[in-house]
């Protein structure tokens, strides 16, 4: 088919007075040459008027919309088969080998066609048991604020998990079941109080929150300036502390609060030259700190 061009041009000025090639360009200027060839415009900026069909970016076209006055995205979906179909009934594989099948606006699974003897086979959309093993894990790879809050049980751990595939605490801590009976946490064993300052003729406490009174108690003496054969970070058993009239600091424990009441009638006095021979010597309360260790059970 030929294709064919219409040159209009609009009439000079009447009062237009020039040279030969000034009339020669005001010629040019009046002049629109017209085809029936299809165009269209390749750009990355919107044409202000319709310049035919605009192939946006060189990946997208565009078409003028008379009604907005600007170019509106081309629906083309009628040109181009569709991969996956969407529904409730069974589509024709003939079109599609991928269903998506639903209900509703339920999720029911993924179905690929696999011929005409398999037809429809699902893909599996769970784990099945034992498919994810340690091996499969890479350490760290499972972090806690990726796990649904009891999402998982004892049941749905397989058995001989090996301990690099669980987060660790910090040193000497294990992972215990709160008093609540619902939450973990992780936790030292035995759990220890922070150091409190000696006091005489009082009670030391520090709370526990276990939640039920601890099971197992003890209290010790941190030295923390050398003293009597002791040093910095000595842990003495609070036993081997007494006072003038042979009065032992005694233990005691309840569901908030672990404590100790020290001796009453005197300066404590403490065994010397680090627990060996029976000698002892006044302690000087600065040099000392109180610390408790308890747990559960």
């Amino acid at each position: 088919m030929a294709v064919t061009y219409d040159i209009e041009i609009s009439p000079l000025p009447s009062d237009f007075r020039g040279t030969p090639q000034e009339f020669f360009e005001a010629i040019v200027k009046r002049m629109v040459i017209t085809s029936d060839a299809a165009t269209f415009v390749i750009s990355d900026t919107m044409p202000t008027s319709n310049q035919g069909p605009w192939l946006k970016n060189g990946t997208q076209w565009w078409v003028w919309d008379e009604d907005t006055s600007t170019y509106i995205p081309q629906d083309l979906s009628a040109s181009i088969n569709q991969q996956v179909f969407v529904g409730e009934d069974e589509p024709d594989p003939d079109e599609y080998q991928i269903w998506l099948k639903i209900d509703g606006i339920k999720f029911i699974g993924w179905f690929t066609w696999m011929g005409d003897v398999a037809g429809w086979v699902e893909e599996d959309s769970e784990l099945s048991a034992g498919s994810v093993t340690s091996a499969f894990i890479a350490d760290g790879a499972i972090t806690t604020d990726k796990i649904a809050n009891l999402a998982v049980t004892a049941a749905k751990l397989a058995n001989d998990i090996p301990v690099t595939k669980l987060a660790p605490g910090t040193a000497n801590q294990f992972l215990r079941t709160k008093s609540d009976g619902s939450t973990t946490e992780w936790g030292t064993f035995p759990l220890e109080s922070t150091e409190i300052s000696l006091v005489v003729n009082t009670t030391l406490t520090a709370a526990h929150n276990l939640g039920q009174t601890p099971r197992f108690v003890r209290g010790v003496f941190v030295n923390k300036v050398a003293e009597h054969g002791w040093e910095p970070g000595d842990e003495v058993d609070y036993t081997a502390v007494w006072d003038a009239n042979d009065y032992f600091a005694a233990l005691f424990a309840n569901d908030e609060n672990v404590g100790v009441v020290l001796p009453d009638n005197g300066t404590p006095e403490i065994r010397k030259n680090a627990h060996t021979g029976s000698a002892r010597g006044t302690m000087t309360l600065a040099s000392w700190k109180f610390k408790f260790y308890y747990a559960a059970s």
